[in-house]
């Protein structure tokens, strides 16, 4: 794949996850006062999902990761 086609690519697939990330917000939060709260408190989950979609998920929890880490990091706390 050239450069130039991947670029579009990656592009379409992180406007995904943004997307993703939107509508599955209640399975990866509970409010919007604090984003990194529990995903599981609500019993909400998502199933047969195709595997792209899988990725996204594993991507934005990745990201989710790096948010607790950067706030923690902030905050003093070892992580």
């Amino acid at each position: 794949m050239k450069v130039n086609d991947f670029m579009k690519w990656a592009k379409s697939m992180q406007d995904e996850e943004n997307r993703l990330m939107l509508v599955k917000g209640e399975e990866y939060t509970v409010s919007d006062e604090d984003k990194f709260k529990n995903y599981v408190l609500n019993g909400k989950e998502v199933s047969e999902e195709p595997i792209v979609s899988r990725i996204q998920d594993a991507r934005n929890y990745l990201l989710l990761l790096g948010g607790i880490i950067e706030e923690s990091k902030s905050k003093g706390k070892k992580t």
